[in-house]
Parts: C-alpha cells; structure tokens; sequence
C-alpha cells in the first residue's frame, strides 16, 4: 500500500497543482503586468522551497544550493518559459480548456520524439496510434474553438 502511495501521491499533486496554476495564470493574464506577477510567483516558490527544505530536515540551503547542478539552472529557464507563454496564451484569448489542451498535446509529441532521440525509448505501435489519436482529438478541439 505504502509504494502505492509513493507512486501516486505526486501524480495527484500536479495535478492538483496544475488546475490552480492554470487558474491563477488565466487571472494574472488580465489587470497586471504579467512579467511583475511572475516575479512574485517566484518569490512566493522561493520561500515554500526553503520552508520544504527546512521541514524536511534540511540543515544549510546555501551549501546544498551550491551543489545544483546546471541543470537546475535549465529547469529555472524552461519554468519561466512556461509560466510566461501560459500566461501570454491566455492574455492573447485561448480559453483555459481549449490553450492547455492544446500545449499539453503538443508536449507528449515533443516528449515522444525527444525520448526515442536522446534516451533510446522505444516507440510502440500503441504509442503511435495515441498520438495520431491525440493529434485528430486535438485538431478537432482547437478547429471548434
């Protein structure tokens, strides 16, 4: 039961995680300069991490930070990445159901294609069929958009 737990508990936690992103970035689209509203995110996800790091036994952040790996870095770039174009997709008219869709779809192609090159997943028949599937499904939603 517990590796049960192990296995989904962060499952439900992006994607509990994920409709409140979402939420939030549609507000944050209208009203605020979204770049400033995003300074705040990353204020706010600083202090949680710390908090995280320091309610999880963590004993010198600045020693452990200057471990990251570059890495690291590369996830801090690509999270702006995606906080700023969600936050522009949604300023620019794309309805949450319809945007997220879209780029979610977008990425497992993405991600098929990278796995296969980079890592040497192999890519099933299955797999192929999902995402021509995945592809028609969403070219169906965006064209009635």
């Amino acid at each position: 039961m517990e590796s049960l737990f192990q296995m989904w508990w962060p499952v439900a936690c992006v994607v509990l995680a994920d409709v409140i992103y979402q939420v939030c970035a549609k507000k944050i689209s209208s009203g605020t300069d979204p770049l400033a509203a995003l300074g705040v995110t990353y204020l706010v996800s600083a202090a949680v991490c710390a908090g995280l790091y320091y309610g999880m036994g963590g004993m010198d952040l600045l020693a452990d930070m200057s471990h990251a790996r570059l890495a690291a870095a590369g996830i801090g770039f690509a999270v702006t990445g995606l906080e700023v174009g969600c936050v522009y997709m949604y300023k620019a008219g794309w309805a949450m159901n319809v945007g997220f869709i879209l780029y979610t779809a977008m990425i497992v192609a993405a991600l098929l294609v990278v796995g296969a090159v980079l890592y040497g997943e192999a890519v099933s028949f299955t797999a192929m069929a999902g995402l021509i599937i995945t592809s028609s499904g969403m070219y169906m939603i965006v064209r009635g958009a």
